[in-house]
C-alpha cells in the first residue's frame, strides 16, 4: 500500500525542480532519483531514448494499474510522462512529446519542467504562439515564487526567432510602443516636438492641485498641457509614445514593439543598446523611414534576440552602423533594411553571435560585413554594394553563410577569409569587383555551390593552407586568374565552368585531372582568351603594413 510518507517524499522530489537558465535543462531535486525512474534516466544518459521511452511506457502502465488497485493516485505519474517526453523531445518527436507533457501537466499543472517541455514541443511543431503561452505560465510560476535563480526566458528568445523567422511574431505580443519622427530636427541630432498631450507630464511637471488652480506653468506647453497630465495623474496611464528610439528602447519590455512613424529619426548621438526581446519596425515602404546617427558609435549595439525590420540606417562617423556581440544565444534578425556608413563599416557581429540578415542592403566605407570570433552570421536574399573595402570579411573562426545574395561593386575583394573563418555561399552573385572574388589565407575554408563569378579581377584565390570546395559554379577569372593556388592542391571542384587561366603547381593540377577523371560530373575549363598578369600594385593590390601584425 502506498503510504502518505511516500507520497509526500515523490511530491518533494519534483517540487524542488527547477529550469537551468544557462542549458534550458531541468534539475531534479536529489530524492526524485531514488524512484523507479532511474533506469529511464540511466537509458537516456547513455543516449539509448527509445530504450528509455519503452521503459517509462512500462512504468507508466505499472503505475496505473497499482494506483487502481489500491484506489490512490500515483504520487510520481507526472514525472513518468514528464520524462518521457524529454526521450520523445530527444528523438525530435514533437506531437508525442507534447501529448505527454500535457498530462503531465493534468497530474500536476505546477510541474515547471513540463511547462518547459511542453513549449519546447510546440515550437518544434511550430505552434509558435502555443508555445510562448506554455513558456509564459511556466514564468509565471517562477514570478509567483519570486525565484529569481531561473527563468523561461531563454527558451522565450527562441521561439520569437523561430518564429519571426516564419513571419510569426507570437513573441512580440505586449505593448504597442510609438516614435514619432523628428521631423525638421533631425539633422540637427534632436528627437521629435514635444506633445504634451502624447508625452504626458514630465520631471518637472506641475501637480493636479496647481492645475486645478490655474497654475500659470501649466499654460506652458513644453512643460505640460492640463489635460495630459490630468489623464496621467488620475488614471495612472502608462506612455505609448515617444520622441526618439533610445527613449522608446529603454522604456520598452521584453515582447514589446516600437513602431516608428514614416520620416527621419536619429540616434541622440548615442548608441540605441538593445537588451531586451524586442521587434522595432518602420512604418510604410522601405525608404519611408529613416535613422540618421551622427556619432563615432554604433546606431545599434545588440546583445540580445530582437527584430529589427523594415528601417533605412544611415551612419555618419566612424564606428560601426551596426554592431552584434554577445553568447551564441544571441540570434537577432534584420530584415528588409538597408544599412549604410559613411565612415567604416555597415555591420560588426562578434563574439559568439548568430545573426539573420533577410533581404538587407549594405554599403560601407569600409567593409559591409566583418565577422570576427566564434560568431555566425547567416545572409538571405542580400545586396552588399560599392563598399570601399571587401564586401565581406571573416577572421578567427568566425562561420558566414549566404544564400542567393549578391555582392558586386566593392573596391576590394567580394570575400576575404581569414585565420580558421569558414565561408559558406549557396547560389550567389560575385561581380565587378576591383580585385579577386574571394580570397582566402590562413586555414580558413571555401564552400561554394551553384553561383557565379564574373567581371573582377581575378577569380578564388588560395593562400597558405586555405581550401575550398566548389560545386557547379559558373567562374570567369576576368583580368586575371580564374583560379590561383598556393603551395599544395586544397580544392574540390565537381561540375564547375571555368573561363580563365589556372595558376598552380604541376602536381596540383594533376590532382585535379585525377579528381576529374573520376568524377561523375566533371569540370569544363575554357581558355582565357589574351595572357593574363598578376595585378600591379595599385588600388586593392597596394601593400600597407599592418602595424599591429607586421
Amino acid at each position: 500500500m502506498v503510504t502518505t510518507s511516500k507520497v509526500a517524499q515523490a511530491r518533494k522530489a519534483h517540487d524542488s525542480d527547477t529550469v537551468d537558465a544557462a542549458s534550458g535543462t531541468i534539475r531534479t531535486g536529489s530524492t526524485a532519483e531514488k524512484c523507479p525512474r532511474a533506469q529511464g534516466k540511466e537509458f537516456m544518459r547513455s543516449g539509448r531514448c527509445q530504450e528509455a521511452i519503452s521503459h517509462y511506457s512500462t512504468e507508466i502502465n505499472d503505475a496505473k494499474r497499482e494506483a487502481d488497485d489500491l484506489q490512490q493516485l500515483c504520487p510520481h505519474l507526472e514525472l513518468l510522462y514528464c520524462n518521457r517526453a524529454l526521450a520523445h523531445l530527444k528523438l525530435r518527436q514533437f506531437f508525442p512529446a507534447m501529448l505527454d507533457a500535457k498530462l503531465a501537466l493534468e497530474q500536476d499543472p505546477k510541474l515547471l519542467k513540463a511547462h518547459h517541455r511542453l513549449a519546447q514541443a510546440q515550437l518544434g511543431l511550430e505552434s509558435f504562439k502555443a508555445a510562448m503561452q506554455s513558456a509564459q505560465a511556466g514564468q509565471h510560476l517562477l514570478d509567483i515564487k519570486a525565484d529569481r535563480t531561473t527563468d523561461f526566458t531563454i527558451l522565450m528568445d527562441q521561439i520569437a526567432m523561430a518564429g519571426a523567422l516564419k513571419a510569426d511574431y507570437a513573441g512580440f505580443d505586449g505593448r504597442i510602443l510609438q516614435v514619432r519622427s523628428a521631423g525638421e530636427d533631425a539633422w540637427l541630432g534632436k528627437p521629435a516636438p514635444e506633445d504634451p498631450t502624447l508625452d504626458g507630464p514630465s520631471n518637472n511637471s506641475a501637480s493636479l492641485l496647481q492645475i486645478e488652480n490655474g497654475h500659470p506653468d501649466c499654460k506652458d506647453r513644453h512643460l505640460v498641457s492640463k489635460k495630459a497630465a490630468s489623464q496621467a495623474l488620475t488614471t495612472g496611464s502608462q506612455r505609448t509614445s515617444y520622441r526618439s528610439i533610445k527613449e522608446a528602447v529603454e522604456a520598452a519590455h521584453d515582447g514589446d514593439q516600437i513602431i516608428l512613424e514614416p520620416g527621419i529619426h536619429n540616434g541622440m548621438g548615442e548608441t540605441i543598446n538593445i537588451t531586451k526581446r524586442i521587434f522595432i519596425r518602420g512604418c510604410g515602404p522601405l525608404g519611408e523611414t529613416k535613422v540618421d546617427q551622427r556619432a563615432n558609435c554604433p546606431t545599434f549595439r545588440i546583445t540580445r534576440s530582437a527584430v529589427i525590420m523594415n528601417l533605412e540606417i544611415d551612419m555618419t562617423g566612424f564606428r560601426e552602423a551596426v554592431l552584434i556581440t554577445g553568447t551564441d544565444r544571441v540570434g537577432p534578425i534584420i530584415q528588409n533594411c538597408t544599412i549604410s556608413c559613411g565612415g567604416d563599416d555597415c555591420v560588426n557581429v562578434s563574439g559568439k553571435a548568430q545573426p539573420s540578415f533577410l533581404k538587407c542592403n549594405m554599403n560601407g566605407r569600409k567593409c559591409g560585413l566583418r565577422a570576427f570570433g566564434h560568431s555566425i552570421s547567416k545572409l538571405h536574399q542580400c545586396i552588399i554594394s560599392e563598399c570601399g573595402q571587401q564586401a565581406c570579411k571573416a577572421s578567427d573562426a568566425a562561420t558566414v553563410n549566404m544564400m542567393e545574395c549578391q555582392l558586386k561593386k566593392n573596391l576590394e575583394e567580394c570575400i576575404v577569409g581569414m585565420s580558421s573563418s569558414s565561408i559558406t555561399l549557396n547560389n550567389c552573385c560575385l561581380q565587378s569587383s576591383e580585385g579577386p572574388a574571394i580570397d582566402m589565407t590562413g586555414t580558413s575554408v571555401l564552400r561554394m555551390s551553384c553561383g557565379t563569378v564574373q567581371d573582377c579581377v581575378g577569380g578564388i584565390w588560395l593562400w597558405e593552407q586555405s581550401s575550398c570546395d566548389l560545386d557547379r559554379v559558373h567562374l570567369h577569372g576576368g583580368a586575371s586568374y580564374a583560379i590561383s593556388i598556393d603551395k599544395t592542391y586544397k580544392a574540390q571542384l565537381k561540375g564547375c565552368y571555368i573561363n580563365g587561366s589556372l595558376h598552380m603547381d604541376d602536381k596540383t593540377w594533376q590532382s585535379v585531372q585525377t579528381v576529374q577523371q573520376q568524377n561523375a560530373d566533371p569540370n569544363t575549363f575554357i581558355a582565357a582568351q589574351a595572357t593574363v598578369y598578376w595585378p600591379f600594385e595599385e588600388g586593392p593590390f597596394v601593400y600597407e603594413a599592418n602595424m599591429l601584425t607586421a
